[in-house]
């Protein structure tokens, strides 16, 4: 893995962390809701993992990648990343 890669990889695992918080966060206030609501917000609470799983897997591909592939793979990747980053505003805004 190259220099490029490496820094690309240790970024997108620095902001997995804070999403990662706002989904342990998020959680915490899905404990504390009603039945119903509770249910919704596990709900969403399960996509947003999936996705930050999904998105983890992406990013182990990263580092086994050789330079070409790389830049190939990083477009799969930020796509990962948005729809992970939406997903998560999105369920932040029902939390609240």
């Amino acid at each position: 893995m190259d220099t490029e890669q490496q820094a690309y990889k240790q970024k997108l695992n620095a902001k997995l962390k804070e999403f990662d918080a706002e989904i342990d966060k998020m959680a915490a206030q899905a404990e504390a809701a009603n039945a119903d609501a509770k249910a919704t917000f596990q709900s969403q609470l399960k996509t947003l993992r999936t996705q930050r799983d999904a998105l983890n897997e992406k990013l182990a591909e990263i580092g086994e990648a050789n330079a070409g592939a790389f830049q190939e793979m990083q477009k799969g990747v930020e796509k990962a990343w948005d729809d992970l980053a939406l997903a998560v505003k999105n369920a932040r805004d029902k939390f609240k």
